[in-house]
């Protein structure tokens, strides 16, 4: 996961880059290939929560379209990166990664538009646990239709964000649980 944080921290990206569907994929490849030799590629079979596997490429293609819309529609860079990562994760379209994905892809596309990364953090006090339970309960509220829980959640403590990529891999272990992340919402409500 190092080396794809890595990566894409030391690229200047525009946000076309990052709404590119290859970009995605790649991104996966590049934060999980060494652990999954499938990493990068769509799966190919149902799993208990996203789309139905054979939907993914034309899901993927509509996420696409519409993070297009929203950023031609002037939408907060914010509120367009996250709505890009719950998205994504609620396609679910690899067999494993997904949360720890959206959330770096929601990375990408907020410094693409200028913003510092995300922390995922809800203020940073607290418990893993106590950290793991703020984000579920964002992450239902944007299952639902309300996405403002889920970008406070998202931009909270945002000075210094991610300057160490070491602060990202702590951060993925305080939300750890189920996929790492937005998905574990799907699993429990």
């Amino acid at each position: 996961m190092l080396s794809g944080i890595r990566w894409a921290s030391g690229r200047r990206l525009a946000s076309a880059d990052v709404i590119d569907e290859d970009f995605l994929q790649d991104l996966h490849r590049r934060m999980f290939g060494q652990v999954w030799g499938w990493a990068g590629t769509y799966r190919r079979s149902d799993k208990n929560l996203g789309a139905p596997w054979i939907e993914i490429a034309v899901q993927m293609r509509q996420l696409v379209g519409d993070a297009g819309a929203w950023l031609a529609s002037e939408m907060d860079a914010d509120e367009a990166s996250v709505r890009l990562g719950h998205r994504l994760v609620s396609v679910h379209p690899f067999a494993n990664g997904n949360g720890r994905h959206s959330r770096l892809a929601s990375d990408c596309l907020a410094r693409a538009l200028g913003r510092e990364t995300l922390t995922w953090r809800g203020g940073g006090s607290g418990s893993p646990g106590q950290i793991r339970a703020k984000y579920l309960t964002a992450l239902r509220a944007a299952d639902s239709g309300d996405i403002q829980p889920l970008i406070a959640f998202a931009r909270s403590s945002a000075v210094g964000a991610r300057a160490d990529p070491r602060a990202a891999l702590a951060r993925e272990r305080d939300l750890a649980g189920g996929d790492h992340g937005f998905a574990a919402a799907h699993h429990t409500g």
